[in-house]
């Protein structure tokens, strides 16, 4: 059985029927323009900036399809960084992924001047058999960088992996908070647990001084699929 994995909303507008109609004379706010982000001289902590007790609330939309058909989810998740440790360039945090308050994942993440890299996963921080590269700085759009070792999947079971890193650079999305311009970076991944093969694509959005705002798995396995997708609705002040 294929069940939604531990990274990661249907959202109702209503219908103005009457705008428009009449002597009302409404008149549908403007939104603002957002200006896509600069990439010159960002950094990695610039771009995922973590503190002692910071914290993320994301709303979640998951869709799992697979035999029994396509569930549609709705939730709220948090980010929180449970440990910190900074030493010179040097930044190591525990992060954990609550919701409903359980704690679903603890991952540990290293922060140096050559970018952004996940240590470990899982409940258990089961260690990959090196730092897996989640951005590269400095940042080169349409760089590629490959990863190829062993460590915690989605089928929450240690395999081997292959993954690749591409910086797609500055882009405008749709979060809880309203559009915001982030950079975006897209990551392509293969698994194999024994007999049972899959793969993963992912996109984060990073936001320089606020974090992940806005991040879109797919995972699809033999037994089916699941989309999630992660939208700020709060940031750290």
């Amino acid at each position: 059985m294929l069940n939604r994995t531990s990274a990661i909303l249907i959202t109702a507008s209503a219908a103005l029927g009457l705008a428009g109609c009449g002597s009302s004379g409404y008149v549908p706010k403007k939104q603002p323009e957002v200006t896509p982000v600069s990439e010159a001289g960002l950094t990695a902590d610039v771009l995922l900036p973590l503190k002692p007790g910071s914290a993320w609330t994301y709303r979640v939309d998951t869709v799992i399809q697979n035999r029994s058909g396509v569930q549609p989810e709705t939730g709220v998740m948090e980010l929180r960084v449970a440990k910190y440790v900074k030493n010179g360039d040097v930044t190591n945090a525990t992060l954990e992924f609550v919701r409903d308050n359980k704690v679903l994942d603890e991952q540990e993440w290293r922060i140096d001047k050559t970018g952004i890299y996940q240590i470990s996963s899982g409940t258990t921080r089961t260690k990959f058999s090196s730092p897996v590269p989640f951005l590269i700085t400095p940042l080169v759009k349409d760089k590629i960088t490959r990863w190829n070792g062993t460590g915690y999947t989605v089928l929450q079971k240690v395999g081997k992996i292959s993954s690749s890193i591409r910086l797609r650079g500055p882009e405008v999305v749709d979060t809880s908070l309203g559009k915001k311009s982030g950079i975006a970076v897209e990551t392509l991944t293969e698994f194999t647990v024994g007999t049972v093969k899959g793969n993963t694509v992912s996109t984060t959005w990073f936001e320089p001084k606020v974090g992940i705002i806005r991040l879109r798995q797919a995972v699809t396995l033999p037994t089916g699929s699941v989309t999630t997708t992660l939208s700020l609705s709060k940031a750290p002040l």
